[in-house]
């Protein structure tokens, strides 16, 4: 018995050709899996159907099939008409009842989609349903392949990713999300360089004083701003280290290493009267051992200067006190390992300030190919690849990480081209070369790494302790939210441990991110689990790649242009060897600082870098619709009214600060890594 249904179709705006002028058939699917419409043809009289942004209404007459569980799509072109079709959802309804289905896809040809109810595979019922399942997973690891391990473009070395050599061979959902073309964003990056130097061509050479370095960052970004407040002083580097683009590069100091030869002498009146034993016992120290990352043996490749010579990137060690102001400071840098000739002590000189500007070399290396790419980009990616072949629309974990690892493809495929290649516009403006690092770090990388609330724990980091931590505080707060959130969600689809065990899925998915994607070399898994056993172990994975993927990479990555717009405060590249106590003046500070071109070269990366794009989207925000049962509906309003909630104290707390700290606010974290 025929009766009425009604369709609502709506197509995606993100780009001019996102519709069709194709012929479009659908076909309904009973809930018994077997029950099927007629193929209906959808064409409203003297309308344009299924233009970009539009939601297109139907009446049909279909068989009584109740309410569908599945939908079958079908395009038919005239001559010279491309069959593909980028549709966002469609809802089906009868009577009262509605069913809605989410694609968020571009459909080519046919094909056919279950509805937006999310299940874990061994709850589904209708086998008509469970093949489909089962068939778009086939379908999908032939679509999303891994890059061949016989198949050597360069990154060796590197966590896996799609096997794509150009942003053009990437699966087109990818490139739909990045919502800009390869050339379109390369020559972002390479256009807001070529600004910088055409507005400040004096740069181009070397530059004599400080004021030129300032003229360069108020090219492109006006008058320097708070955060670069007091640059010079020890407060203010001590404030960047705490709250900067390196918040986690310093751990607490249980003792002094033998190689670092600072004495009581030379530092109790920096620690008023007290001992360094004493300040240790008092857990005040801080350090920042780099020794082991910048010796030789380590085996980083640094860059060339113009004159051949290898740039100077030294193994610096830095000591920090929490004095009785409740100031986090810098009381003690030393350059070279052993040798006490290479030893400086906070006293205002010439000395101090260009051991501070090595030791700052030293640890902006580490945040842009360590903290900022390896750990955030790199670490991410894999899972997209992984998420995208092993589970299929319907699984829980698919709708609830989506969202935040779509981009990455994209953005790591041009940053490849654009960042890491050994002509790289950022290469010559950078001590270490790029692979080099993020290949050498990786050897020993583990996914606990990048599990913040366990760094800080492990690097002895208590953001109660050390005073305006705000990063540390607001971290630990985003962590909190977002693992409550996708525990909220999680527990409606798993009810016990024994379910997450027994879903096959999940458990694909889990063996290849141990395998196939961080131990796709040498078979070590760098603590990826390679099978969930609770809920639990589900849920802080997807809370390390949701977080990862917005509110980390937000803390490392849009403070770059303010780090770095003024070289003298945190310099990519040194040019003379370091240097001895009393060596230092004026003069040898500029001529061991970067050239005004390579700061040009940094500081126009880091300014494109550090935008946010024009179509972001920031956490708590679901523009896509991907969960249509209303309790988890439920948990995505909570978690947003949570982050709400979290944005007002932050600003509560910033209108009392002189200096504020704005990046862990959340309608400053986007959804995913585009940048």
């Amino acid at each position: 018995m025929a009766t009425s249904y009604t369709i609502k179709i709506q197509t995606s705006n993100a780009f001019l050709d996102t519709g069709t002028d194709s012929t479009v058939y659908v076909q309904l699917v009973g809930k018994d899996g077997k029950t099927s419409t007629h193929w209906e043809k959808l064409d409203l009289p003297w309308h344009n159907d299924f233009e970009p942004g539009a939601t297109d209404v139907y009446n049909v007459k279909f068989l009584d099939i109740g309410m569908p569980v599945i939908i079958r799509i079908k395009l038919k072109g005239i001559f010279g008409t491309k069959d593909e079709w980028l549709c966002n959802k469609i809802e089906v309804c009868k009577g009262d009842e509605s069913v809605v289905f989410p694609i968020y896809d571009y459909i080519i040809k046919e094909a056919e989609y279950t509805t937006g109810e999310a299940k874990i595979p061994q709850k589904e019922t209708c086998e008509a349903v469970q093949h489909l399942r089962k068939e778009e997973i086939v379908n999908n690891k032939k679509q999303f392949e891994w890059l061949p391990k016989d198949k050597d473009l360069g990154y060796k070395g590197f966590p896996r990713y799609y096997n794509a050599d150009e942003y053009e061979d990437l699966p087109r959902i990818f490139r739909r999300y990045f919502k800009r073309n390869k050339d379109i964003q390369i020559n972002k990056l390479k256009g807001a360089i070529s600004m910088a130097i055409g507005k400040f061509r004096s740069a181009v050479n070397d530059v004599s004083d400080f004021d030129e370095f300032d003229k360069l960052s108020k090219v492109l970004g006006g008058d320097r701003g708070d955060y670069l407040q007091g640059w010079d002083t020890d407060e203010g580097q001590g404030w960047q280290m705490l709250n900067g683009i390196f918040p986690l590069s310093f751990s607490i100091c249980k003792e002094i290493p033998s190689y670092f030869n600072v004495t009581d002498a030379d530092v109790t009146k920096l620690l008023e009267g007290k001992t360094i034993a004493e300040q240790i016992k008092a857990g005040k120290l801080y350090i920042t051992d780099l020794k082991s990352t910048y010796e030789e043996e380590f085996g980083l490749e640094r860059s060339d200067l113009s004159d051949g010579t290898p740039s100077v990137c030294p193994p610096a060690v830095c000591l920090f006190n929490i004095n009785d102001d409740q100031r986090f400071v810098p009381v003690a840098i030393q350059l070279v390992p052993n040798d006490r000739d290479y030893l400086f002590t906070s006293d205002g000189s010439h000395d101090w300030m260009l051991a501070k500007m090595y030791f700052r070399c030293a640890t902006s290396n580490m945040h842009e190919w360590v903290y900022h790419f390896l750990y955030t980009h790199n670490t991410v990616e894999p899972f997209a690849c992984s998420l995208f072949r092993c589970l299929s629309r319907t699984h829980p974990v698919y709708k609830l990480l989506r969202p935040h690892v779509m981009t990455l493809p994209a953005i790591n495929t041009v940053s490849r081209h654009v960042l890491l290649t050994p002509d790289a516009l950022i290469a010559p403006a950078m001590a270490i070369k790029s692979k080099s690092f993020i290949k050498k770090r990786y050897e020993t990388f583990n996914i606990n790494d990048v599990f913040i609330p366990k760094v800080l724990e492990k690097q002895g980091l208590d953001p109660e302790k050390i005073p305006q931590y705000w990063y540390g505080k607001d971290s630990t707060r985003i962590w909190k939210i977002t693992g409550d959130y996708i525990r909220s969600i999680l527990h409606l689809y798993y009810r016990c441990d024994q379910d997450v065990v027994e879903d096959k899925e999940v458990q694909d998915w889990a063996y290849e991110n141990a395998y196939e994607a961080f131990g796709w070399e040498d078979g070590n898994r760098r603590g990826v689990p390679d099978k969930f056993t609770s809920i639990e172990q589900l849920a802080d994975l997807c809370t390390i790649i949701m977080t990862t993927s917005s509110a980390q990479h937000a803390a490392v990555n849009f403070g770059q242009f303010e780090t770095y717009r003024f070289p003298p405060n945190s310099p990519g590249i040194m040019r003379l060897p370091v240097h001895k106590r009393g060596e230092a003046n004026m003069e040898r500070i500029m001529n061991s600082l970067p050239t005004g071109r390579q700061a040009t070269l940094s500081v126009g990366l880091t300014y494109a870098i550090s935008r946010f794009t024009e179509v972001e989207e920031f956490i708590g925000t679901f523009s896509e619709y991907w969960f249509t049962e209303e309790k988890a509906i439920a948990c995505q309003k909570k978690f947003k009214q949570n982050l709400e909630e979290f944005e007002a104290e932050i600003d509560e707390r910033n209108s009392r600060l002189s200096r504020k700290y704005i990046f862990l606010k959340p309608s400053r974290i986007p959804n995913s890594i585009a940048i």
